[in-house]
């Protein structure tokens, strides 16, 4: 078993911590903010590390610029649950899962989602 191991990924080819370990630097929740106001901060925190991240990647850096957009477009919901999994230590993912509940409650009762953007929220969840 430790031979098919070294056949995919030799010593001379290990990757930087820092590709392998996702570390999200975050300060505690501020006293004066809601919890809304939390939850962008941490989620908006979350994307640019990841976007961060995956420019460490030798060879996301040589993909054409235009396609490493596309690649993070269309993936950027993977990367976030990748991200919080990583993270899981470092962030209370059920208040912030709470947070994100009772959210789409107050907007669902004021009728401020359209039925489109409901479906794309589920589908990104």
């Amino acid at each position: 078993e430790n031979d098919n191991i070294t056949r995919v990924v030799p010593d001379h080819q290990t990757y930087d911590p820092s590709l392998v370990y996702f570390n999200l630097s975050l300060s505690p929740p501020n006293p004066a903010q809601s919890r809304e106001q939390f939850l962008c901060k941490t989620a908006s925190r979350i994307l640019f590390q990841t976007i961060h991240w995956t420019r460490k990647i030798p060879v996301f850096n040589n993909i054409p610029y235009l396609d490493q957009v596309s690649l993070l477009r269309s993936s950027w919901s993977n990367l976030f649950i990748l991200c919080l999994v990583q993270c899981r230590g470092q962030i209370n993912l059920p208040s912030l899962l709470d947070i994100i509940t009772s959210s789409v409650q107050k907007c669902l009762g004021q009728d401020i989602f359209s039925l489109a953007k409901i479906r794309q929220f589920t589908k990104a969840l």
